[in-house]
């Protein structure tokens, strides 16, 4: 049995691999930069563009509402929410947004953010600053690290949220996001996390890890383009906020009678969506978007984080071989498919420079180089990988 789920699984993956005609020429490690788009999704962007072409008097809102219902319904059933909590916004920080833009903020609130971390889980907070609201910065350890313990003694009355990535874009770290929701569960705050290097690579529960607010834009790991992404909100926080911003979508919930404006009618079918959505989201992209979950959804979510944390232990098991400093790699570290190393013999400039040239793709970051697998690679873009990275060090 297990070697017949075995094969069916590398018969999955194989399949979703054809998707990508790219690499056949290239082996592409920087799905944290910039996912590739599967087959499917192009297609279904062309296919909408053209009915577009072809049905002019169609209004995107007629053509959208039914891809939205499904798209809200696919996103759920990917983190563990109801379709209900869903949004779709634009980018990660108008997700964020949300929160920091319709919560009901009293001077000297708190909210914790960590240091090291990627600026959209910082800079919505530091705009709060005008109304009172002080920024607590808790410490990571070394390669962005995070202690509960220290988290914790930060923590007061006061702290009203802590926001953190799922996965640190620039070490690789993992953060622990049930034991950051247990605490803040405990102690009475909102869990604010910025989803966009974990979604579609590792496995998400919303309920599991008590998150009250994930958002995630789609051009990583969900394999689609920028312009669009998912929101959830859990719904005793929604119940919290109003929206940040107003629209056609919306008004019902901001227009007041007595402004002497017209009545209202809000399009927005939940909650969540008034918060999210003030007006109409593209149809095209929705599209694309739904095509590239289907094909993460006919591999699995349990099988695509098998695959890419195994091939992030090849990774890191390869450099560490070469010499390399593999960052966020301890024995307590959770499982990461983000590689971050450093070589001070060779500057990762210069070997990113050397890998294009043999036609493989990492990203250069502030400490290194790093290399983010998904669905799409296999042993064989491993191997010539290092088959380039030993070429580089030999001309070194």
């Amino acid at each position: 049995m297990a070697a017949t789920q075995s094969e069916a699984a590398d018969s999955a993956l194989g399949q979703a691999r054809a998707e990508f005609a790219i690499l056949r020429e290239w082996a592409y490690f920087d799905s944290a930069g910039l996912g590739l788009r599967p087959e499917r999704h192009v297609a279904q962007l062309r296919a909408e563009i053209a009915r577009d072409l072809a049905e002019p008097l169609v209004t995107p809102g007629t053509r959208g509402g039914p891809l939205k219902t499904r798209l809200r319904t696919d996103l759920a059933e990917l983190i563990g929410a109801g379709a209900r909590d869903i949004g779709l916004v634009p980018t990660t920080a108008h997700g964020i947004h949300v929160f920091t833009g319709g919560y009901p903020w009293r001077s000297g609130d708190e909210v914790i953010c960590f240091e090291g971390d990627f600026s959209t889980c910082i800079a919505p907070f530091q705009l709060l600053a005008r109304q009172g609201v002080r920024l607590v910065m808790a410490p990571t350890g070394a390669d962005g690290r995070i202690d509960i313990e220290q988290l914790a003694l930060r923590i007061t009355s006061r702290t009203r949220a802590v926001c953190v990535s799922a996965v640190n874009s620039e070490t690789g770290a993992r953060a622990p996001l049930p034991e950051i929701g247990a605490l803040c569960h405990e102690r009475g705050a909102w869990f604010v996390v910025d989803g966009i290097q974990s979604l579609g690579a590792l496995q998400a529960d919303v309920e599991r890890d008590r998150i009250d607010l994930l958002a995630a834009q789609a051009y990583k790991f969900l394999l689609s383009g920028a312009g669009i992404g998912v929101c959830y909100v859990r719904p005793e926080l929604a119940a919290e906020l109003k929206p940040a911003v107003a629209g056609w979508h919306n008004a019902n919930r901001v227009n007041e009678p007595s402004a002497g404006l017209p009545a209202a009618v809000g399009l927005a079918d939940s909650a969540v969506a008034e918060l999210c959505e003030p007006g109409a989201v593209s149809h095209v992209l929705m599209a694309g978007l739904v095509a590239s979950l289907s094909l993460l959804a006919e591999v699995g979510p349990a099988q695509i984080e098998q695959h890419v944390l195994g091939l992030a232990v090849e990774l890191r098991h390869g450099f560490a071989d070469r010499g390399f400093r593999v960052l966020a790699a301890g024995p307590d570290d959770r499982p990461s498919h983000l590689v971050v190393v450093e070589l001070d013999s060779l500057p990762a400039g210069a070997l990113r420079r050397r890998l294009v040239e043999d036609n493989v793709v990492g990203s250069l970051r502030r400490r290194g180089l790093r290399f983010s697998p998904h669905l799409y690679n296999n042993e064989a873009d491993v191997d010539r990988l290092f088959c380039a990275v030993d070429r580089a060090l030999a001309e070194a």
